[in-house]
């Protein structure tokens, strides 16, 4: 079986690919496919789809809202401004966070990524947060695979994550805020609808 694992940066794809490496060692993962038009981090293009043969599944790996927000804005944005420049997320006149990126924006794309990749036949979504505890991790593994691991091995190192902590596990599993104040989660509110919401299976305080 082959596997193509997407997600926007700072969703825990490097995570997971070596969650998922290192428990399924039968099944072939990759962030990046044969296809010559996919990255990890690329937005569905209807123009160039998958073929039915390649990858056997697609999982999309997804942060809530208001997590992945802070994460992006207030922890490290990596190359998300580089990587998607027709977003404009850099503004430095109406932002959120240290890195100077618009709110509105960010909510914009994190929207338009999710909202495309849900349309392809193959997609799994999976929250990032059920990915954090043995229990969860072996019920995913169940429902994706149809495999019971006895045991789950934890990745002790992330590539290119140098700030992940265990620590904020509880955090993430409790969709727990650290920086976002009511303005800010408003914005949010309004940018995100409740049908995407819906579809995404997040709720928004």
């Amino acid at each position: 079986m082959k596997v193509f694992l997407n997600g926007l940066q700072r969703t825990g794809t490097n995570y997971v690919l070596k969650l998922f490496r290192q428990n399924l060692p039968n099944v072939e993962f990759k962030d990046d496919t044969h296809h010559p038009y996919y990255h990890k981090h690329n937005l569905y293009n209807f123009k160039n789809p998958f073929t039915d043969k390649y990858p056997d599944k697609i999982l999309t790996i997804i942060k809530h809202p208001y997590s992945w927000v802070e994460s992006i804005c207030f922890r490290n944005c990596v190359d998300i401004k580089r990587w998607f420049p027709n977003y404009y997320l850099h503004n430095t006149q109406d932002y959120c966070g240290p890195f100077q990126i618009n709110l509105k924006n960010l909510c914009k794309l994190y929207y338009d990524f999710y909202d495309t990749w849900l349309k392809t036949q193959q997609i799994t979504l999976i929250q990032y947060e059920r990915t954090l505890t043995q229990k969860d991790i072996q019920r995913e593994i169940f429902k994706l695979f149809n495999i019971k691991p006895k045991q789950i091995t934890l990745p002790k190192t992330i590539p290119q994550s140098d700030d992940f902590v265990y620590e904020r596990k509880e955090i993430y599993r409790n969709y727990r805020t650290q920086h976002l104040n009511d303005s800010q989660k408003q914005i949010i509110k309004e940018c995100l609808s409740k049908d995407f919401l819906n579809r995404i299976k997040y709720r928004l305080s």
